[in-house]
């Protein structure tokens, strides 16, 4: 059960104990990360320190009790794990990095009602009672050293790694494929320090390498790598350290160019998670890019620096190692042998809208975000929390924007794109330009197409159709509004009576029946997306005829909704549609049906920057993350508790298949609400 911010296990907070290697605590990389995962998030003290690429991960307090034992040499690792086992009865015992496998194995079958996770290193033969974790450091050091090769004005690079042991060389391996992939011709200093304890030790391999004319020096030695830092910061400009494990920016803003983030804080809580409720499962967990595990971090102090062509170039391979295109090397024998891939070139995308064209705030708008702010690059910010997590980065791609003033507008529209700007991939919104894509597409067999909300029958071999389950987000509101109106009336306007706004309304009319089955709904149609006047009249009608909610599915219709429910202030509420249309009235819009044509967007111009693209068609709704509602930013506080408990529960039972959403009339009058959770 959650409660508040805290993820209640069935029988209470459990103990979890750690020991860490040699290096301990304040080695501001691998240990401190460890640490980071059990008693900031696991044990809930600190909650502030998750970083953004882990915010949609569901990282709660678990109320655990840490105990922590450092090692000071590697002869106390046994007795550490045995204490933490037999003396303080922990139920989860994490041995923290590979020197401690060996003391594992030894340790873990004495305790077989004990929980073990080893992190960085697997034994053999596996105890039941035993997790480990590893990763691929090789991939998150391979997007480092693609980064470093395009902003070295030397053409030389340094490596210093700690012990020469496996873990270590994938890191060197991932790093010199990175730089290769950029430039063959780049030279790659490497230095061994042959511990991970000494600052001083890193400082002096630094020293050599950025005396033999390196620019940028990458450390994977723990806390060796400190004194790498501080050489960087000490040369100033012109010279730049890389972090490791940790978000090292911080020790040196503007010298650390940045830091080859190794999760082992989400490993941890993974782990702690996995007691707490009571799903542990013995055996091995990997993690890499697609994971989430490895990466490079947030740029805090040098985005500036790093010209955009540069990262969106990185973001791309990223994408490609998620994909599974590039393999990266993890040993040096693999590195001997590996062929740098093409690199994803900028890929020309077009895009024409509908009439209700840039500045609908809803349909079209949202179209332009995927393809302007995220595959261009231009914003990434404007990624919406519940998709941080779906890989969306740069993929450098080259906007052409087309608006339609009418309907005539869309075959010359479509044709001028493919033919004379000579795009890669043209993008139709809306199902209205459904018959011009079916007669262009095939003039242009060469060039991709994308057509949204519609398909066209026969689908041509270089068109791909993205639809959504409008419906299922409809009845999310819907179960939303019905609990939330005072007078048993609510309301709906549509743009154009066609098939796919009734999905909407049949939708929004199931999730208010499923709440209660007296509520009654208004409707009334605009004829046209493109009014808000006209928005504005219908939600008079309705607000007049004593609705207190109304929901507006009309394009730029729904301006005028969201206007007459800001005027007429406290107790009447819109609801927004497409895009989170919660700011355009802050506390009077109580929510926005969220249908994530930015990511179908986005995800069509990846499939083409990536050369995965296929023909037919793509449905996403509740389940794939398409459809949903919004983040009540400026109304959650005066939504009970209970009221989103209910409405998650049913959006849940929607993912599950155990509800299925009417998306026409003829389909809601058989549709029987099912028990409210």
């Amino acid at each position: 059960a959650v409660v508040g911010s805290r993820l209640l296990p069935a029988e209470g907070g459990i103990k979890v104990g750690l020991v860490t290697d040699v290096g301990g605590r304040g080695d501001k990389s691998f240990n401190d990360s460890a640490l980071r995962g059990l008693e900031q998030w696991a044990g809930g003290q600190d909650l502030s320190t998750i970083p953004a690429d882990l915010k949609n991960m569901g990282i709660v307090s678990l109320g655990v009790i840490p105990v922590i034992l450092e090692s000071k040499a590697s002869e106390d690792y046994i007795p550490n794990l045995t204490k933490l086992a037999k003396d303080e009865q922990c139920d989860l015992v994490i041995a923290v990095g590979f020197m401690l496998a060996d003391a594992v194995k030894e340790v873990a079958p004495q305790f077989p009602d004990t929980k073990f996770m080893l992190i960085d290193s697997t034994v053999d033969p596996m105890p039941s009672n035993l997790v480990c974790y590893t990763f691929k450091e090789q991939e998150g050091s391979f997007l480092v050293g693609a980064l470093a090769a395009q902003i070295t004005t030397k053409n030389i690079l340094g490596f210093v790694g700690g012990m020469e042991l496996p873990i270590i060389k994938k890191f060197e391996a991932g790093y010199k494929a990175g730089i290769q992939t950029i430039n063959k011709d780049a030279k790659v200093l490497v230095n061994y320090t042959g511990n991970f304890t000494s600052a001083d030790d890193g400082k002096k391999a630094a020293v050599s390498q950025f005396g033999q004319n390196a620019d940028i020096v990458f450390a994977a030695a723990g806390a060796c790598g400190i004194g790498v830092i501080q050489e960087a910061e000490g040369r100033g400009a012109g010279f730049f350290a890389i972090g490791v494990d940790s978000d090292q920016d911080y020790m040196a803003p503007g010298r650390v160019l940045t830091s080859m983030i190794k999760h082992v804080d989400l490993a941890v809580y993974d782990a702690c998670k996995s007691v707490a409720t009571a799903t542990f499962k013995s055996g091995l967990i990997e993690l890499g890019v697609k994971e989430g595990g490895v990466g490079y971090s947030a740029l805090t102090f040098t985005k500036d620096i790093i010209p955009a062509a540069v990262l969106a170039k990185v973001d791309a391979l990223k994408a490609l190692i998620a994909d599974g295109t590039i393999k990266v090397p993890a040993t040096l024998e693999e590195l001997a042998t590996f062929v740098p891939p093409v690199l994803p070139a900028g890929i020309k995308v077009g895009l024409v809208t509908d009439v209700g064209g840039r500045g609908d705030k809803s349909f079209n708008d949202s179209a332009l975000r995927g393809l302007e702010q995220w595959a261009g690059g231009q914003d990434l910010s404007t990624i919406p929390a519940d998709l941080k997590n779906m890989g969306i980065v740069s993929l450098g791609v080259i906007p052409v924007i087309l608006e339609s003033k009418a309907s005539e507008d869309y075959i010359p529209n479509l044709t001028k794109l493919a033919k004379d700007e000579q795009c890669d991939l043209v993008i139709a919104v809306g199902f209205m330009l459904a018959d011009a894509v079916k007669e262009v597409a095939p003039q242009f067999p060469d060039t991709k197409f994308m057509l949204i909300d519609s398909t066209v029958d026969p689908m041509p071999s270089n068109l791909v159709c993205y639809t959504f389950k409008e419906q299922e987000g409809s009845f999310l509101v819907g179960a939303l509004a019905a609990q939330i109106t005072t007078k048993n009336i609510l309301g709906f306007v549509g743009g154009m009576e066609l098939p796919i706004i009734k999905k909407f309304e049949a939708g929004y009319k199931a999730g208010i029946q499923t709440i209660n089955k007296d509520a009654k709904v208004l409707v009334n149609y605009t004829g046209n997306f493109t009014s808000a006047d006209d928005g504005k009249k219908a939600a008079v009608s309705q607000f007049g005829q004593n609705a207190d909610i109304v929901f507006a599915a009309a394009g730029a219709c729904g301006i005028g909704v969201i206007q007459e429910a800001e005027g007429r202030g406290a107790g009447f509420f819109a609801i927004g549609v497409d895009s989170d249309q919660d700011y355009m009235a802050p506390g009077r819009v109580l929510t926005s049906m969220i249908k994530h044509v930015d990511l179908a967007v986005y995800d069509a111009c990846k499939s083409v920057a990536t050369a995965t693209f296929k023909s037919g068609l793509i449905e996403l709704g509740v389940k794939e993350g398409g459809v949903g509602y919004s983040a009540l930013t400026f109304t959650k506080d005066i939504i009970p508790a209970a009221v989103l408990a209910k409405v998650d529960a049913l959006k849940a039972l929607i993912a599950d298949g155990t509800i299925k959403v009417p998306a026409t009339l003829e389909e809601l009058a058989t549709f029987v609400p099912p028990a409210v959770p």
